[in-house]
């Protein structure tokens, strides 16, 4: 691993993480020394991170984690929203088959990372789960757009988290459980109706954990 990645992907999992909260001041200085290297690589992998929406550097002052709007995520979570009905579609109209035991597998991710309290594990393994029956759609530009949204849903969501610890945030499982139960048991019309409920109840959600942060 260069210099430069390793600095790239040492400070976008810090942000990632919630470790590096929105509005932060980073500082190149000390990332080089935490890391043991010269500004030149933490610069450039900077710049990277600039490019894909991670920091903001702002002339005369310096460079700053950016913050994910929520009218960025509620957006996202409508184009999720129709990636996920036409995974379901092409279940229910090709007879395209999901992969049951990944779904199964991130089922079970989510439940040990919640016995962890780990929540930025058990939101990767929500969004893989997710991602298991999208990928019935066998649309690979779908599959590209579904990855890369998932970064700043991840990182809206780990600060929410962060910032709400008095409410409960571990309960996409349940509905994990239930739509794997429904896709198994061949029930799809009800698999739809979760999906629409989510997008309405998750909306709602957000607006309300955004506005106790306030």
């Amino acid at each position: 691993m260069s210099l430069i990645q390793k600095a790239y992907t040492y400070i976008r999992e810090q942000i990632l993480q919630g470790e590096f909260m929105p509005g932060t001041m980073l500082s190149e200085v000390e990332l080089a020394e935490q890391l043991g290297m010269s500004r030149t690589p933490v610069r450039s992998a900077m710049s990277q991170l600039e490019s894909q929406g991670y920091v903001s550097a702002i002339q005369n002052r310096g460079i700053f984690v950016k913050e994910v709007s929520l009218k960025e995520i509620l957006d996202m979570m409508e184009v999720q929203h129709a990636f996920q009905r036409m995974g379901l579609r092409a279940i229910i109209e090709m007879g395209e088959k999901p992969d049951l035991a990944a779904m199964q597998a991130h089922l079970e991710g989510q439940i040990e990372a919640k016995e962890r309290g780990d929540y930025l594990s058990y939101l990767q393994h929500f969004h893989q789960f997710n991602r298991c029956l999208i990928a019935a759609s066998h649309n690979s530009v779908v599959l590209q757009m579904f990855d890369t949204l998932q970064d700043k849903m991840l990182r809206f969501s780990i600060v929410a988290y962060k910032k709400t610890p008095h409410i409960p945030h571990f309960s996409a499982s349940k509905i994990s459980r239930t739509i794997l139960d429904h896709l198994i048991d061949g029930e799809y019309e009800e698999i739809g109706e979760i999906m629409d409920q989510m997008l309405i109840l998750g909306k709602k959600r957000l607006i309300e954990i955004n506005l106790m942060k306030i």
